[in-house]
């Protein structure tokens, strides 16, 4: 895994980082607030699945999302300096 690939970047950020980028990958899929809350409350358990998932896979996951949507996701991931 290189050290610029989006599960490196993915993996390099805090607990809180981590749950606060997924949280809003969900809210901007259109999940209401209780989905994404359920989603995002066993960072472990989301952890373990990211790793289970390649470059590409994410990448088609991010892409579901709204232009706008992808944008703030990107710009997060790019300030994770790990």
């Amino acid at each position: 895994m290189t050290e610029n690939s989006l599960k490196s970047k993915l993996s390099g950020l805090s607990d809180d980082e981590l749950y606060k980028l997924i949280y809003t990958v969900c809210t901007a899929a259109g999940l209401d607030r209780q989905k994404a809350d359920y989603l995002t409350s066993d960072i472990p358990k989301l952890r373990r699945m990211l790793s289970s998932l390649s470059d590409k896979q994410i990448s088609s996951l991010l892409a579901s999302l709204g232009a706008s949507d992808l944008s703030g996701v990107l710009d997060r991931l790019s300030k994770n300096k790990k």
